[in-house]
């Protein structure tokens, strides 16, 4: 009873005698003598009581205030790793670990600590964190009163500097519903109070399985009215019997019956970080809603009120941190092909307990039982403990309360299940494929039939496909081609996309040019738009040169593929040409860049002056010396000429239309040849008009009406060269790669009449009416495939070593998708490491529900190996969700499964896992800024 601030009266062995106000006497063991007002001195480290509490001293408390708190002030987060264990986590921001002490009792625990917080409201986070600034830190008292009993002489704690890890013992093997007991209210007093002594239980109640409920701690307040058939006996609760393991699966229809779809209830989930389980890391909100969310309750759009129970309808608990594990298998549970795999016990039959490499079956069935469970319709949430204890045994780094990211630990699930499945007992040693001259589908081909002789599994069956990888060396070209398998598409996540036009102008003249808009990131280079012009096209990289046209002439050959296109404007003219390849020349391929000029400048249409646009009808006044400008009156040439003096020359041809390039093979390099091709491809830019009675017929070579001569990338002459001569059939020997076509249209020889044409002749691909949309729009999974499948020039670290230079060499890679499989993984890159710093990628992307086509990112033999039988069209069915930044954060699962609720129209429902929670979700809800690994089925699979 106390009789002072901070005193108290000894009722047994090991309480203290007032001595003073904050003072104590050492009355037994464990206890400990006053050295001054308020403070002690340990006498012994630990001490054990009469009624069995244990006391754990880290040291002893020094002087300051003493603050009373309870569970509901402390963040954290407990679960049962074991029917014989409890794990609390208690989070203390600035906790002083030497100060700590930890007193275990057979019904309760107790924590006194202190930090360099001010109040409890700081320590539970609620409220921006405030330092001390006195030098007497405050003592907080934390009890709590345990729902079961424990061994306190088994209880162990671990204080690490922001939280306090306790383990407790269980009298008894059972499920505990609840962490905290539930404090007894008394309706004649009005208040709560615990049992009285004497009667407590040392027995477990009989509780509820499955999801625990929320407790009401609370008595009836002073102010309201006892009902009059309230007996006013004071509270006593007899012990109840013990339930046994045996006999919770026989009392768990008459606890939690299941409910079929018809009968589906309304029970509230609990409280959200205060009972077991709670999330692994407080995030701030749920997903964000918008006015998708109308047409479901306006109240609670995600339905997270509607407990569903039935088969796919069952959560998976928390068991600290573990929501990784939970989403992942969750997402493979709902996997129609693993489930029946599995549920059915096909499994058993390629069950491989001899494979070194995997974990001698047990994972396998434990991820058995995992979906089976989750397919029973029995439970509305259970714990993977089996799982996670098989996965723990050979990656230690999964043991404890760490957080994981999903993915790695999908890649070390798969991988697992993969090798206790396999069907291959012994494996044989092989060799690398390459292709060495071969074709891609004899490469492609044996590489995997090679993988299948030492991994050959139902994963590798349904879940992997076969990448095409190609090095190119960057000093001698060698080009090395391999086929690699994969079970996961990781793709990056590009920057805010830039729409660039391009032309492309294919290598025969008669082919129309094609106009297209890339979408590439800002720090794409000029490898990475010639890629998407070769997915775009299925002409190979190498067939593909790139210019900018400016005012009639080559502005820039683009050569360096690592070149930004940053440098590139957004009103420059991007060119595209195609070149014929070695292979089709069977010959050296020689390249001529053609500029296209008049003798005569074309007669100008604006005043070079004022600007001002003339009338149809009318004509300026042209510069007698150049003829190259135009003027509205003597004024305006007056007013230019200090200006136009300077490069006013006469008889320079100028240039005109749009520059291209001819390819041929050395062996056809005839006067005919080069000459019909460029008459074809000028007039995709400029039109031509006899001006005698000599006209040709179409595509017939237009004999003096133009002069081909060798020059500069500029359109200059070259000193000392001449004009290329017709020489019948005779192959030309060419120097210069540079060529000018000087049109002659002057009056005096009135050959030909040359008009420029606005732009060059050209169809519009369907990217170009997409324009309309905004470059800031979102980015869709398309892009990240694309970018995915870009070349990059490996690093230092990465140089590959080239079997011509015999040298390690920063060579270019390029991943391209040849064989895909039945269920598709894709990966999206969020999270990056750049030494100690990490960050995450929030970019909402843009994703198929249905219909999501790969052709276009595969090769083209692979794609017409594919279409011909079986297009590679998949229908999205699964998504894991990461909420939060790379330190804190937490993963949910959007299922659609095959099997489970359907709506009106018989169609799969979208359902969302949390742990333990499900709830019904609307199809738009799927597409989130979340998304973090997608699962893709591919329609109409036929298992090879």
């Amino acid at each position: 009873t106390p009789s002072g601030p901070g005193d108290c009266t000894p009722s047994g062995l090991g309480d203290c005698t007032p001595s003073g106000p904050g003072d104590c006497t050492p009355s037994g063991l464990g206890d400990c003598t006053p050295s001054g007002p308020g403070d002690c001195t340990p006498s012994v480290s630990t001490g054990t009581f009469h009624n069995g509490a244990v006391m754990s001293v880290s040291q002893c408390l020094p002087s300051g205030s003493i603050q009373e708190i309870s569970l509901r002030h402390i963040q954290h987060e407990w679960h049962e790793r074991d029917q014989s264990k409890v794990h609390l986590t208690l989070v203390v921001p600035s906790l002083n670990g030497r100060t700590s002490k930890v007193t275990w009792n057979i019904k309760s625990v107790q924590l006194s600590f202190q930090t360099n917080l001010t109040s409890p409201t700081s320590v539970a986070g609620t409220s921006p964190p405030t330092p001390m600034t006195g030098t007497s830190p405050p003592t907080f008292v934390l009890k709590i009163p345990l729902v079961n009993p424990i061994v306190p002489e088994q209880c162990s704690h671990r204080v690490s500097p922001d939280c306090v890890e306790l383990v407790m013992v269980k009298s008894h093997p059972v499920p505990w519903a609840s962490l905290e007991e539930e404090p007894q209210s008394c309706p004649s007093q009005g208040v709560g109070f615990p049992y009285p002594q004497g009667v407590e239980s040392l027995y477990p109640r009989e509780v509820e399985l499955g999801e625990p409920k929320s407790m009401d701690t609370s008595g009836p307040t002073d102010n309201e009215a006892i009902p009059n058939n309230i007996s006013m006996e004071p509270c006593v609760q007899a012990a109840p019997a013990i339930l046994s393991h045996n006999n919770i699966q026989d009392k768990l229809e008459s606890i939690v019956p299941p409910l079929s779809n018809h009968q589906r209830g309304t029970r509230t989930p609990p409280t959200r970080g205060a009972t077991h389980p709670i999330q692994s890391t407080p995030r701030n909100t749920y997903p964000t809603l918008d006015a998708r969310t109308a047409d479901l309750n306006a109240e609670d759009p995600f339905n997270r009120s509607q407990r569903l129970t039935g088969p796919c309808l069952t959560g998976l608990q928390n068991l600290g941190n573990t929501c990784y594990m939970n989403s992942v298998l969750q997402c493979l549970g709902n996997t129609t092909c693993l489930r029946d795999f599995f549920v059915t016990g096909s499994y058993l039959k390629d069950l491989n307990k001899r494979n070194v490499l995997g974990y001698n079956g047990e994972l396998a069935t434990s991820f058995c039982k995992v979906v089976r469970k989750l397919w029973s319709g029995e439970q509305q949430s259970f714990a993977p403990e089996r799982l996670k204890d098989v996965i723990e045994k050979r990656h230690t780094s999964y043991d404890g309360l760490m957080q994981h990211d999903a993915h790695e630990f999908m890649s070390l699930l798969l991988d697992g299940l993969h090798e206790d499945l396999n069907r291959v007992i012994t494996k044989p040693q092989t060799e690398a494929v390459v292709s060495d001259g071969q074709s891609d589908v004899e490469v492609a081909r044996q590489a995997w039939r090679v993988h299948r002789m030492r991994n050959d599994s139902f994963l590798v069956d349904h879940l992997q496909g076969l990448f095409r990888s190609t090095l190119v060396c960057s000093e001698c070209s060698k080009v090395s081609v391999t086929f690699d398998p994969f079970m996961t598409m990781s793709v990056p996540i590009p920057n805010n996309l830039r729409q660039l036009p391009v032309f492309f102008v294919p290598k025969d003249p008669d082919t129309f040019p094609i106009k297209y808009v890339l979408k590439l990131p800002p720090e794409a280079n000029l490898e990475l738009l010639k890629a998407s012009v070769a997915r775009k096209t299925g002409i190979s990289m190498p067939q593909l040169r790139v210019f900018e046209a400016y005012k009639g002439k080559f502005q820039t050959m683009h050569s360096d593929n690592q070149k930004p296109i940053k440098s590139i404007g957004d009103n420059d003219i991007i060119i595209v040409a195609e070149v014929i390849s070695p292979m089709e020349a069977k010959d050296k391929v020689v390249e001529l860049n053609v500029i296209q000029r008049v003798q005569l400048p074309i007669f100008p249409k604006k005043c070079t002056n004022c600007g001002k646009v003339t009338e149809e009808g009318t004509k300026l006044l042209r510069c007698s010396k150049c003829k190259s400008v135009g003027y509205c009156n003597d004024a305006c040439q007056r007013n230019d000429w200090s200006a136009h003096k300077l490069k006013c020359k006469a008889g320079v041809p100028s240039p005109v239309g749009l520059p291209f390039v001819i390819s041929l093979p050395a062996n056809k390099l005839t006067y005919k040849n080069i000459t019909s091709l460029a008459e074809k491809f000028a007039r995709q830019s400029v039109e031509c008009k006899r001006l005698t009675s000599e006209a040709s017929g179409e595509g017939a070579v237009w004999s003096g009406a133009y002069v081909l001569t060798p020059a500069n990338q500029y359109g200059e002459w070259m000193p000392g060269a001449n004009a290329i001569m017709d020489k019948d059939d005779q192959i030309l020997h060419i120097e210069s790669k540079f060529l000018t076509m000087d049109w002659r249209n002057t009056p005096s020889e009135g050959l030909i009449a040359i008009t420029e044409k606005a732009t060059l002749e050209h169809r519009e691909d369907l990217t170009v009416s997409a324009k309309a949309a905004k470059e800031s729009g979102p980015i869709k999974l398309e892009h990240c495939i694309e970018l995915f499948t870009q070349p990059e020039t490996l690093s230092k670290d990465e140089a590959w070593y080239c079997p011509s230079c015999k040298v390690h060499r920063e060579a270019t890679k390029q991943m391209s998708l040849w064989q895909v499989p039945a269920i598709l993984i894709v990966h999206l890159k969020r999270f990056s490491f750049a030494n100690i710093r990490r960050s995450k990628i929030d970019k909402y992307i843009e994703f198929p529900l249905r219909g999501l086509d790969m052709t276009p990112y595969m090769l083209g033999d692979a794609a017409q190996l594919v279409s011909s039988f079986n297009p590679p069209i998949y229908d999205l069915y699964a998504v894991a969700n990461h909420y939060g930044n790379t330190y804190n954060g937490h993963y949910t699962t959007m299922v659609k499964p095959a099997g489970g609720l359907t709506n009106d129209r018989g169609e799969p429902e979208w359902l969302c896992y949390d742990d333990s929670n499900v709830w019904k979700i609307h199809e738009s809800h799927v597409l989130e800024k979340e998304a973090y690994i997608l699962f893709y089925m591919r329609r109409e699979n036929v298992a090879e």
